[in-house]
């Protein structure tokens, strides 16, 4: 990237330094080239969902001071009004810092751009907490903070350094299944996507594509509705809509350590499901389907 770099000198460098990235024409012209090479290639493409112009921008050199200044901000509007100027299938634009969605908020500025169209972060937790609770905590906070935009997390699975077998199959399960009853634009991405492949964890996915096969999850009248259950070590999600009522009931402790056998687990019985706000549903007769996740 500069050229305190002997490769990048002898391939034809000229920054002095990384951070002049921001504001370098020369640096820009490049840099245009490059996207209009992808947009060529890709630009046309409707199975692509979004663009992130950056992987973890905040780990460049001196961000901050280049956030604070505006000059990594006035770059994001360029970049991405340039995408959309050359890409004819309208993609989504965001960008990526590393961190939960407390440094998204950090960095709150970025996603308020509006060439920016959805939010994306991390989902990596200390291992005190359960990947529940930690993407609800998210959802709330990103509403909150950039009401009407799109959310997403694109790398998960346990600790930023991993964790056992039974903590990174739980965060597949609850990961995905918690996204869909909270909002978020997607289900979230495993950034140890070979583990799927490899311990063929697949089922997982094919569980909530079953679930979901019938249900209109763009229906604006279907929304999230709090929920309670009769046992300390499990919660629940609901969405509820005038005519509908969906929600799925998580064991905490699997949530933790997913068993190993899950068919062979102790069976619950007597759980009462309680949504004390429920106004939204009309009053009528209901057929009532159980789903093993």
């Amino acid at each position: 990237m500069n050229l305190k770099s002997d490769y990048v000198a002898a391939n034809g460098g000229f920054l002095e330094h990384a951070t002049q990235f921001y504001s370098n024409e020369e640096a820009w012209k490049f840099y245009s080239r490059r996207n209009r090479y992808l947009a060529a290639r890709y630009g046309a493409d409707p199975t692509i969902w979004g663009v992130e112009l950056w992987s973890e921008v905040d780990l460049t050199d001196d961000f901050r001071a280049h956030y604070d200044d505006k000059s990594a901000l006035r770059w994001h509007e360029r970049a991405a009004r340039e995408w959309k100027s050359l890409a004819s299938a309208r993609h989504l634009m965001t960008t990526h810092v590393c961190g939960t969605y407390h440094r998204n908020i950090h960095y709150q500025e970025l996603w308020k751009l509006p060439e920016l169209d959805y939010v994306v972060g991390d989902g990596y937790r200390d291992a005190k907490h359960q990947i529940v609770d930690f993407l609800q905590g998210g959802s709330q906070a990103i509403k909150k903070t950039f009401p009407g935009k799109p959310y997403i997390v694109t790398e998960y699975g346990g600790t930023p350094g991993a964790g056992a077998f039974g903590n990174i199959r739980a965060d597949i399960h609850g990961g995905i299944w918690s996204a869909f009853f909270l909002e978020y634009a997607g289900t979230p991405l495993l950034w140890w996507h070979d583990f799927i492949h490899v311990h063929q964890l697949y089922g997982h996915y094919r569980g909530l594509a079953e679930f979901i096969r019938d249900i209109d999850r763009a229906d604006p009248a279907l929304n999230p509705v709090p929920v309670t259950v009769s046992a300390k070590e499990a919660q629940a999600l609901a969405l509820a809509a005038p005519e509908q009522f969906y929600a799925w009931i998580v064991e905490c402790g699997a949530m933790r350590n997913y068993p190993d056998k899950p068919d062979q687990a102790a069976k619950r019985s007597g759980l009462r499901l309680a949504a004390p706000d429920l106004k939204v549903l009309k009053a009528g007769r209901y057929r009532v389907d159980f789903y093993n996740t």
